[in-house]
């Protein structure tokens, strides 16, 4: 079963790559980390709006043993490198990807009570189907840039190119 996007949605379920891209690219190496906060090192899940490479899940303990969940970007210093954040931790969340013929639909990022760090890696999925119901799933809705958007800075970056070889030229 496809899934096919309606062409004028301004929001969107991010498809498998989007979402994977969002959580693990590094942009300065064109690779991908192994952790959703811009590292390759086991994230901690100790709350601080200042320490770098935390995420929400369980590790001996919980990172808030009364609600689970934390509020996003709680872990101020932990973005993705798209600037996304909680997308290791909290609830897994699903993305516009089926497995299989009862139109499951696969989760990347582990949740709040993931019992390993494994679940947070780029490496790790689960799936289910949508019909399920679980504290420990949910979903990022992503906006669709607006076509003209990219079509604006194409034109203005050629425009810019044009003046500096004007110049040069002069």
């Amino acid at each position: 079963m496809a899934i096919t996007r309606n062409a004028n949605a301004d929001y969107v379920i991010p498809t498998e790559n989007e979402w994977y891209k969002a959580a693990y690219y590094n942009p300065s190496s064109s690779s991908y980390y192994l952790y959703p906060t811009q590292s390759n090192s086991v994230p901690s899940n100790v709350l601080s709006a200042t320490g770098t490479n935390n995420a929400n899940y369980y590790s001996g303990s919980y990172t808030d043993p009364t609600n689970y969940l934390t509020p996003v970007g709680a872990f101020a210093s932990s973005p993705s490198a798209y600037g996304t954040y909680d997308q290791g931790g909290d609830v897994f969340q699903w993305n516009e990807s089926i497995i299989g013929s009862d139109s499951a639909r696969e989760m990347r990022g582990g949740s709040a009570g993931s019992d390993y760090e494994d679940f947070l890696q780029s490496s790790d999925w689960w799936y289910e189907p949508p019909m399920v119901e679980s504290v420990a799933v949910g979903f990022r809705v992503s906006q669709v840039p607006e076509p003209a958007t990219g079509s604006l800075l194409l034109i203005a970056s050629v425009g810019i190119l044009m003046g500096r070889r004007r110049k040069q030229l002069a």
